[in-house]
């Protein structure tokens, strides 16, 4: 009796812990669409004179996020994109340390598992390289950059980001052509549930560059 009554104790025991272990797991994805969702409300529905507030509120959440799961690629990779978004609206010398941030969180998501959200990492920190000043003030780099935009191209080849972005990369080479296909692949592809805000703002995105082009 002794023994059975030790052998259902420890079934109890381990089946309260798994329950721990899901429902932290459970959680994590309900942080990391509310972190993505605020992002892309703040980035194409916010006013310019509270942006930058609603971003550095993001940018604490989400480093209370990482602080919790270190090794979530998606969480790296949602911290790094806010930052780099961020940065990209403020602008100036004084987010050379956030930028450099970003990159961090970027790389260690991508080598973790370069995979999630489409390869989405990679297209972040693509675009960080070739729109970053050059040395000696930051690190711009258009090899690196067309590496990793090509790379997320060959991850998800129906990304609307990857598809932005490289055409945006090109356009800044001054390919013009090339830029062109790219913009018009992001224009055509479909709208994905649940991430409406994101992809609709992208597809304006590149409406407005193919415009810029003609």
């Amino acid at each position: 009796m002794p023994q059975l009554i030790s052998h259902a104790l420890l079934t109890f025991i381990v089946a309260l812990i798994l329950g721990c272990i899901q429902t932290v797991r459970a959680d994590e994805p309900l942080a990391v669409h509310s972190l993505r969702h605020e992002w892309a409300v703040a980035k194409y529905q916010t006013d310019k004179e509270n942006q930058l507030a609603l971003l550095e509120s993001l940018m604490n959440n989400a480093s209370a996020i990482a602080e919790k799961n270190p090794n979530n690629p998606e969480v790296l990779l949602w911290q790094g994109t806010i930052l780099s978004t961020y940065a990209n609206v403020k602008g100036g010398m004084s987010v050379l340390k956030i930028i450099d941030a970003a990159k961090v969180d970027l790389e260690k998501s991508i080598v973790l598992d370069e995979t999630v959200d489409g390869g989405l990492a990679h297209v972040i920190l693509g675009a960080m390289y070739y729109r970053v000043p050059g040395w000696p003030i930051s690190f711009k780099d258009y090899d690196a950059a067309e590496y990793h935009l090509t790379r997320a191209l060959e991850l998800n080849p129906n990304s609307i980001d990857a598809h932005f972005f490289y055409g945006d990369f090109l356009r800044h080479r001054g390919e013009s052509q090339k830029a062109a296909i790219h913009f018009k692949t992001a224009l055509d592809l479909p709208v994905r549930a649940s991430h409406e805000v994101e992809d609709e703002g992208r597809h304006q995105e590149a409406l407005e560059a193919l415009g810029s082009l003609s």
